[in-house]
């Protein structure tokens, strides 16, 4: 299940779950991915489908819609979530790659987490993981993707194990339900997603 959670964002999120609502229609997947809108801002006109569901939320910040993303995900029997930021401009093929990576992985703990592109500089990483030591430290921050050494560089770094302090952000975060030990804090904390 696909989880995105808004507040008061509505032209992005209706964007997303239109270019959503055209990808799954003629996907292979389409009766594999669910997409669950969390609206903490209750403000959103998204016509329910097969595919896509609303639940109109109290709002308890970032952490608080993801958290009851996860609920619905729970509830409905899915077998991973995938957290995503309603702005988030992703290009849509990637929900299957990633549903094949994790279909396919032979760890059942395995997750997904998305590099997130320099939204003024798209040919730049703003991050791609990151180490939490007190604060996250993005990982490959301004690696320059038009330049094939530092891209190959970048993927070289992160086919090892992940070190046990590796933070993955929700704007893009696919994960087995089962796996998770605890919910998120059901209210805004900065950096909220630190502690899932």
């Amino acid at each position: 299940m696909l989880s995105i959670t808004t507040f008061r964002r509505e032209a992005a999120v209706e964007r997303t779950v239109r270019r959503f609502s055209k990808f799954i229609t003629d996907s292979r997947l389409k009766d594999h991915i669910r997409l669950t809108v969390v609206d903490n801002g209750q403000s959103v006109s998204i016509e329910e489908s097969d595919h896509v569901h609303v639940i109109p939320n109290e709002n308890f910040g970032g952490a608080g819609g993801f958290s009851r993303g996860l609920i619905a995900a729970r509830e409905s029997g899915a077998s991973h979530c995938l957290f995503m930021d309603d702005d988030a401009s992703i290009h849509m093929e990637s929900l299957e790659r990633t549903w094949m990576f994790l279909a396919y992985a032979r760890d059942p703990a395995t997750a997904v987490a998305g590099a997130m592109i320099n939204a003024a500089h798209r040919w730049a990483i703003w991050e791609n993981g990151a180490i939490f030591n007190t604060r996250c430290y993005p990982l490959h921050m301004g690696v320059d993707l038009r330049d094939p050494g530092q891209a190959f560089g970048m993927e070289f770094d992160t086919t090892g194990p992940a070190p046990a302090n590796f933070y993955g952000g929700w704007w893009y975060f696919a994960f087995p339900v089962a796996e998770v030990k605890h919910m998120p804090f059901p209210f805004f904390v900065r950096g909220d997603d630190v502690s899932f």
